[in-house]
């Protein structure tokens, strides 16, 4: 039941029937208040750093800081799946603990169990001891802690326990039945790990899911969640026009009022970009349409831009909306940014996208070859070398990639072939793959290690060892922050030979190639070709902080399948082995004929891949 909607005959009636009283008395009414409203309950017990906290200050005289008007809202919204996007310092994290305190207390009766998630042991440990005990160990929440059960893994609230975890891993989040789920910096949660836990809900009642996150990249992660929701703004009303204005971090235009900002210039001399200084009073907050200055005090409300959307209740707010930081103070900020990221997910709490690490479709379609009106099914054509790349999965992805003796390379067939799972012959799959791929004779075949290596060995069976790989991608997804790093060949290995590759470099190198048109494609715009361009827009480059060092690295991951993607990092990488060789021989031999001995070999000297 909505507290907003209970009158004071049904709160009499709640009381009486809490208490089993037929007159209740202040204090008992006072106490079923706090109890149905979250955000009563926080100023009737909660402490922000030794002081009662706040939610709004009555005059502009009161402390900036405690002006937090938009978060009374969100913690109102008792939706059972909310998500939040946030930038940081706006005190939302502390929200998310004590909306959790509330649903434990008032649910005690229930004996509900409460997960809240950090993405990391230090992040956990540190809110815990720095934000959480020190509320617990006072006052109200002291008398109805159980000291028994009190650790940083798990409190006790009266019946109810609440339960703390890293996110980082999947196994982290397993074992226990919850009614409760908050998952902050929800960008950072591993997808395994999510979904572990929300399947640790299955059986509950009440399956309340809370998501927290400053933004990484567009339409993934927490801004994904949030364009499937209701997608609520906190919007200021100016004074001087009556505008609603949705907070846009960029300049005020009156000529241009579609892409007008909120950010006004007042004196050009107080701007010092290569010194990286700003002096107070160079930037105003202003109306987006009048241009007059906006107050931000008093009259914001969050606006939803898509109501009818039920399923999902969403937030989006920024520094913009806290009146304690200056248009100035977001300026210095952006000019002090260690990477754009950090200014727009940290500070503005929208998602940022580096053009340049991300794959459109125009990068595709504007390179293609004139000369290559469709994909190439039967043949090596004009091509010196043919390398191919294979991405093992319930169906197999295969880039075949050619390169001509003047060294323009192209991306000359892509194909797909089921998973063999059932039947007679279990190897369908891989022989139907070696079928295809026996048209073009290639020179080098990466496959990724997947099945044990099962497949590999089957295709280093036909094609000859020298030529096939297995390829494996390094763990650490961040690991080399985008450097490039050489292949680690290996050609000793007794059941094929292998190949370790950084995949963040690796991915980074060809998308550099496709955006420069250094690889080339078929004219004809068929389905593997939009699928090949679907699945590198699944591939997501973003940078994120590493907090204990203190520098931000890149990391890759995908919001989907990426898998030709992957396929033609390996045809690439494969590639540029070709060309390394052929750069160091001038043996005869190179020319493609058919040759006595070592067929598979097609022509290519003994030595060629030799250690």
């Amino acid at each position: 039941m909505e507290t907003d909607k209970i009158d004071g005959k049904q709160l009499q009636e709640i009381v009486k029937k809490t208490f089993n009283v037929d007159k209740p008395n202040p204090e008992q009414i006072k106490y079923a208040i706090t109890m149905l409203s979250p955000a009563a309950y926080g100023l009737a017990h909660h402490h922000i750093k030794g002081q009662p906290m706040t939610f709004a200050q009555t005059s502009r005289g009161g402390n900036p800081n405690a002006h937090r008007p938009w978060q009374k809202q969100i913690i109102e919204d008792k939706h059972p799946n909310k998500v939040i996007i946030k930038a940081r310092q706006l005190g939302l994290s502390e929200v998310g603990v004590l909306e959790m305190l509330w649903f434990a207390d008032s649910h005690s009766a229930d004996a509900v169990k409460c997960l809240y998630t950090f993405p990391t042991v230090t992040q956990l440990q540190s809110f815990i001891q720095t934000r959480l005990d020190p509320n617990l160990h006072q006052g109200y929440y002291n008398d109805i802690l159980d000291p028994n059960i009190d650790s940083l893994k798990q409190k006790k609230i009266r019946n109810s326990f609440m339960i703390f975890r890293t996110s980082s891993k999947s196994g982290a989040v397993e074992g226990v039945d919850i009614d409760y789920l908050s998952l902050d910096e929800y960008d950072r949660v591993p997808k395994a790990a999510e979904q572990s836990a929300i399947e640790s809900m299955s059986s509950s009642n009440f399956k309340v899911v809370r998501r927290w996150s400053t933004p990484t990249v567009p339409n993934w992660g927490i801004h994904d969640l949030f364009l499937h929701s209701d997608q609520k703004h906190y919007q200021h009303k100016c004074a001087h026009c009556g505008y609603w204005n949705k907070m846009k971090y960029a300049d005020y235009d009156p000529d241009n009022l579609e892409n007008s900002g909120n950010i006004k210039m007042i004196n050009p001399d107080g701007y010092h970009e290569l010194a990286r200084e700003v002096e107070d009073g160079t930037f105003d907050f202003v109306c987006q349409k009048c241009g007059k200055h906006l107050d931000r005090w008093f009259n914001g409300k969050w606006i939803a831009d898509n109501p009818e959307s039920k399923a999902t209740s969403g937030y989006m707010i920024s520094q913009m909306n806290a009146v304690w930081i200056s248009a100035d103070e977001l300026k210095r900020k952006e000019l002090t940014a260690k990477v754009k990221a950090e200014f727009y997910n940290y500070v503005l709490g929208e998602p940022y996208q580096d053009v340049s690490l991300s794959i459109f479709p125009k990068d595709v379609m504007t390179h293609r070859r004139k000369n290559l009106p469709e994909r190439i099914t039967y043949g090596r054509g004009d091509y010196k070398f043919i390398s191919v790349g294979i991405d093992w999965g319930k169906y197999h992805w295969i880039s075949v990639m050619g390169e001509k003796e003047d060294g323009q390379r192209d991306l000359i067939n892509l194909f797909h072939v089921k998973e063999t799972v059932s039947g007679e012959d279990l190897t369908a799959d891989v022989k139907s793959i070696v079928m295809s791929l026996k048209k073009y004779n290639p020179d080098i075949i990466l496959a990724d290690t997947g099945y044990s290596g099962t497949k590999i060995k089957m295709l280093a069976n036909e094609f000859g060892r020298t030529k096939v790989y297995g390829a494996t991608f390094n763990p650490n997804k961040s690991a080399t922050n985008g450097n490039e790093v050489a292949p680690a060949w290996s050609e000793q290995d007794e059941k094929f030979r292998s190949v370790k590759l950084d995949k963040l470099s690796h991915n980074m190198a060809l998308m550099e190639s496709i955006k420069n048109g250094r690889l080339g494609f078929w004219q004809k715009n068929d389905i593997e070709l939009q699928t090949y361009i679907v699945h590198w827009g699944n591939v997501v480059i973003r940078d994120v902080e590493d907090e204990k060092k203190g520098i931000w690295e890149k990391l890759i991951s995908r919001k989907g399948d990426d898998h030709y993607a992957q396929s033609s990092v390996y045809a690439n990488v494969g590639m540029n082995r070709l060309t390394e060789y052929s750069s160091k021989t001038t043996d005869t031999s190179f020319a493609y004929t058919e040759i006595s001995g070592d067929t598979s070999r097609n022509g290519l000297p003994n030595n060629f891949f030799e250690s």
